[in-house]
């Protein structure tokens, strides 16, 4: 539904503590069937280097979203090591929060809404004002309580090409909307024109 919608790409959240969580061998028939022209992303927090690339090794995986407090050694380790893109994710608690984009130089970067003892899809936003201070190193990706109603407003107002959608398009968390992505997704369009 979401790729006939016109979406780029698809997460699948593989850490354990997350209300999104996706097994990967319960999941495995459907997730083998993903078309390869949508960017098929694995979502983890703090997974050890092993099963990071054990994950980057499926077919079916063409990134990593590292969602945690993975080092930018980490990041450059698990990227060269695989071969595939590796985007970090950051959570934005105020402005000096974006400091940390020029530490993941090279690396596409996700600014997310900090939420104490959550690690993203909560719903919360940020102030996107925040993000004329980012230092520009290189493709910056907003998410962090996007939703229909505001995602035109975020994209005007921080000049980014690149955005990320969970709780915003969702029933209940893992139930998504088809409604509701039809409609992000066609605003994210609008937006580009």
């Amino acid at each position: 539904m979401a790729i006939e919608a016109g979406a780029d790409a698809l997460g699948f959240n593989f850490y354990p503590g997350s209300k999104r969580f996706v097994e990967l061998e319960m999941e495995r028939h459907w997730l083998e069937k993903m078309p390869d022209s949508v960017l098929r992303v694995a979502v983890v927090v703090n997974a050890p280097l092993d099963e990071a690339l054990r994950l980057l090794d499926e077919p079916f995986i063409d990134a990593v979203q590292l969602h945690g407090d993975e080092t930018v050694d980490f990041a450059k380790t698990l990227s060269s090591k695989s071969g595939k893109s590796v985007i970090k994710a950051l959570r934005v608690q105020n402005v000096g929060s974006l400091e940390a984009v020029s530490d993941f130089a090279g690396f596409p970067v996700l600014l997310d809404a900090f939420a104490a003892g959550e690690r993203g899809g909560t719903g919360h936003t940020f102030d996107w004002n925040w993000i004329r201070e980012a230092p520009e190193t290189g493709q910056l990706l907003l998410s962090g309580g996007l939703n229909p109603e505001n995602v035109a407003a975020a994209l005007r107002l921080t000049k980014l090409r690149y955005v990320d959608v969970a709780s915003g398009v969702e029933e209940s968390p893992r139930l998504k909307s088809a409604e509701k992505v039809r409609r992000f997704l066609a605003v994210v369009r609008n937006s580009e024109s």
